[in-house]
């Protein structure tokens, strides 16, 4: 099939073998449809109350989709003899679906939370008021004779002509059996057949609520519509696009990291990590807009627990040890964003930080970690990462470096002078820097290191480093692996549910784009090629594989693919921020927020074809 990015009047268009539509509306839900249903986790999906529920398995008219377009605000896939167009407005649980001629469309329908797989006592009620459907949904214990949930679908369509099914169907879902996911039969239930060209759907736990939101949307589309293609616009604005492979990925990773942002946060990714982690959203923090930066920051500070880390996801679910060195990396960076008493409050916090990680933590001088609280938290990874994790010591050393400049104190700048005097004794050969104490195995969190504290080995040894490091991690195809090729551990293709290539083969592409950073801040012009294809291929990934105009989260080692999560925050926002430091601009987006206030014209100065 064709698959079209197009907007601003610029396009690039591609032929791929398969390519899925995702549309949110900033609130959590979201419409996530490939060609063919392959997996629970795809369908439309609303989050009502901070619970994310699913509630249509499949919308369509049952034709072959020939091609696909991304105008970012809208997805549109035409047909042999018609156009259909997903649009979900925003903060609004929503769908709007149109074609340009009426057509018999196909509703199939599975309320349940995401995660959960209920078998017995679902129950769905079909009315007719006026010109609306009205469905309810209710699970009930029939046991206990108790409603477990109650749900409210509410319809309206033009013209409202339909054929009722209303029979629950097996659905066969090939990826979730590809990947080891169970159960991977379910039961739908295929409510009717309407014949239109223009369908809203609400979702609600609540009846009125519902049919408030529908009747809205329904009277407003057009106006909703125009809202958010200016929204693009803004958001893009200081995208100069010619055209070129890089500009249309580059404007694909900005909106659709935008779509990933709520007014609470940024969700790590979707179909599967819906919430807010705080690894991934302080990873992604550089190229949000600056209030969204403030509010996640403040929140994290108040979020700091008595031993000095941070949870890992909210709200304060687990912990681990790399969250609350990121909350600092990013502050610093930032710094010029706070005022006289909002820096004060971020002394005292990251002092007493420092404080309670060196009390709990810091042995021998160096800070460790326990099991799954770094990045590499797979079960598999459990005993290989416990310790002092090379990537946790450049983390606490940035603290170090930020305490120093916030309070003038000489005792933080001996404490930064000690630590890398002892990281680089225990670590670095002269030759590799290890991943862990004691651990020589090559793993790239070497590239992390450097981004974060690139003081830690001059830049000719940084260039060792990488080189020696490169010929055991290098992917052909234009990835890192996650572990050293020749070793044992090394899994070449992606795994699954089954966490043994995850963390010990699987290239994730954040990890890519941040080692392009580093290779071209040590040596641009020695590591041109990898530089380059890490360029290539992050760019193929978000433009033609996968989900249109999103970036995954992974990639098998021996094969580029689009594995893992279909849209990951840091994939994105790494991507954004590896093109702006390939061509000398950053943080362009938000006009009198950015630094520099350039425009980027990325043009054909590294091509990728």
């Amino acid at each position: 099939m064709e698959i079209l990015h197009e907007f601003n009047n610029k396009r690039i268009a591609g032929k791929v073998d398969d390519a899925a539509l995702m549309l949110t509306n900033k609130r959590g839900g979201y419409t996530y449809l490939p060609n063919n249903i392959c997996s629970r986790y795809e369908g439309i999906f609303f989050n009502v109350n901070n619970s994310l529920y699913k509630v249509v398995a499949d919308l369509s008219t049952g034709k072959k989709i020939n091609k696909l377009t991304n105008r970012l605000y809208c997805i549109e896939r035409e047909l042999k003899d018609n156009r259909e167009t997903f649009f979900m407005p925003y903060y609004r649980n929503c769908l709007v679906y149109t074609l340009d001629r009426k057509e018999w469309v196909n509703i199939s329908l599975d309320v349940r939370e995401s995660y959960s797989v209920p078998v017995w006592g679902r129950f769905y009620e079909l009315s007719e008021e006026k010109n609306k459907f009205i469905i309810r949904y209710t699970h009930r214990d029939e046991e206990k004779n108790k409603t477990l949930f109650e749900g409210y679908i509410v319809l309206m369509a033009e013209p409202l002509r339909y054929k009722k099914n209303e029979e629950w169907r097996e659905a066969y879902y090939e990826k979730d059996k590809n990947r080891g996911v169970q159960p991977f039969k379910l039961a739908v239930y295929h409510l009717a057949a309407l014949k239109t060209k223009k369908i809203v759907l609400a979702f609600s736990l609540n009846k009125e609520s519902a049919v408030r939101e529908c009747e809205y949307v329904f009277k407003n589309h057009p106006k909703l519509v125009e809202k958010q293609g200016k929204h693009i616009g803004r958001l893009t604005r200081s995208i100069e696009i010619k055209g070129n492979d890089v500009d249309l990925a580059y404007a694909c990773c900005v909106n659709s990291l935008d779509q990933l942002t709520t007014n609470e946060g940024v969700i790590a990714g979707l179909p599967w990590f819906f919430q807010y982690w705080t690894r991934d959203e302080l990873i992604s923090l550089r190229n949000l807009k600056l209030s969204l930066r403030r509010k996640i920051l403040f929140r994290d500070i108040e979020l700091l627990m008595a031993d000095g880390k941070l949870p890992s996801k909210l709200p304060n679910i687990g912990k681990n040890m790399d969250s609350v060195g990121w909350l600092f990396k990013r502050i610093s960076q930032n710094i010029n964003h706070f005022s006289k008493s909002e820096l004060a409050v971020i002394k005292d916090r990251l002092t007493e930080s420092i404080r309670a990680l060196e009390e709990n933590y810091v042995r021998d001088g160096l800070l460790y970690n326990d099991a799954k609280e770094t990045w590499m938290d797979s079960s598999f990874m459990d005993a290989g990462r416990i310790g002092a994790r090379i990537e946790i010591q450049a983390l606490l050393l940035q603290m170090y470096l930020l305490a120093h400049s916030l309070c003038g104190d000489g005792k933080y700048l001996k404490k930064e002078e000690n630590l890398k005097e002892r990281v680089r004794d225990r670590f670095w050969s002269g030759e590799i820097l290890a991943d862990g104490l004691g651990d020589p195995t090559i793993r790239p969190n070497i590239f992390l290191s450097h981004y974060i504290y690139p003081k830690l080995l001059s830049r000719q040894e940084w260039a060792t480093c990488f080189e020696n490091s490169l010929n055991k991690l290098w992917l052909g195809w234009g990835g890192l692996g996650t572990i050293d090729k020749d070793s044992e551990l090394f899994t070449g293709y992606y795994t699954g549910e089954d966490p043994r290539s995850y963390h010990r083969g699987d290239s994730w592409y954040f990890i890519n784009n941040l080692a392009a950073i580093a290779l071209h801040r040590v040596d641009k012009k020695k590591f041109r090629k990898y530089i380059k294809k890490i360029l290539n291929a992050s760019t193929k990934e978000v433009l033609w594989m996968g989900i249109a105009g999103a970036h995954a989260e992974i990639s098998s080692a021996n094969k580029q693919q689009s594995n893992g999560c279909g849209s990951q925050a840091w994939s994105k926002a790494t991507y954004v921020e590896m093109i702006d430091e390939i061509f000398q601009h950053s943080n362009p987006f938000f006009g009198k927020e950015s630094v520099g206030g350039k425009k980027r014209k990325l043009a054909a100065q590294v091509s990728i074809r």
